[in-house]
Parts: C-alpha cells; structure tokens; sequence
C-alpha cells in the first residue's frame, strides 16, 4: 500500500532526515477533537498508523514529565500539560491540551506513554491486525 510516488523527504536544521512515503490503510486514523495551546506556535504534533500500532508525538519541549498527563475515557486521548515558572520574580503560565479519538479496535488497555529528553511525547496504542 505504499504510494512510493508521492514521497517525500526534508533535511532539518537539527540534523535530522525526515521521510515520509504515504501508505494507504483500511483504518481511519485518529481525529483531533480538540486542541489549546496557551502559548501558540508549536504544531509539531503528528500520528502515524502501522501495522498493529497507532503512534502519535506530541512536541512538550519546556515541559516535564511531572507537569504532563495522559488519559483515555470511552475511547478519547487526551494529551494535558501544564507549567509554572516563577524566575525572576514573574510568574509564566504555560498549558497545552490535545483530544483525540482513538478507532473502536485500538487496544487502550496496553496503551504506552514516554517522554524523551527533548520534549517529545510518544504514545503507543497497540491495534490488532486483525481489526
């Protein structure tokens, strides 16, 4: 299923190659219900769906693992954060909030959330092949 024809590749100031070969699949992806972001700016977020598993990365740079939350209720994803910072003698608010609906088939129950050193958020929800 892969559209080899419409790859597509970018060469980022950090170094990194990103590749991008789309894929027709079956199953319909997660929609976003809702999103809020106090400080704006920062749509680094994507999905990807494999073979047995839905990935999505979530950019929390600025963030710690203690200030971010991930929850699921009746199939809904939802990705909370939020930061106080009082250096300085200011107080910096920052809360980010993502929603997403999860398809019927996604196996919540083995769901896996990690926080990299950089920020970046990935969730896995595991999808059986068979669904």
């Amino acid at each position: 299923g892969a559209e080899a024809e419409n790859l597509t590749n970018t060469f980022g100031s950090d170094g990194i190659l990103s590749i991008q070969i789309p894929v027709r699949d079956y199953r319909p992806p997660p929609t976003r219900i809702q999103s809020n972001q106090v400080n704006p700016g920062n749509e680094n977020d994507s999905y990807s769906l494999g073979d047995q598993q839905l990935k999505l990365t979530f950019d929390l740079s600025g963030y710690k693992p203690e200030d971010v939350n991930v929850t699921v209720n009746e199939n809904v994803l939802e990705v909370r954060a939020k930061h106080i910072d009082n250096t300085r003698g200011k107080k910096i608010k920052r809360k980010y909030f993502r929603q997403y609906n999860l398809p019927d088939s996604a196996d919540i129950n083995n769901l896996r959330a990690k926080m990299s050193e950089d920020g970046t958020l990935t969730v896995e929800v595991p999808i059986p092949h068979d669904q």
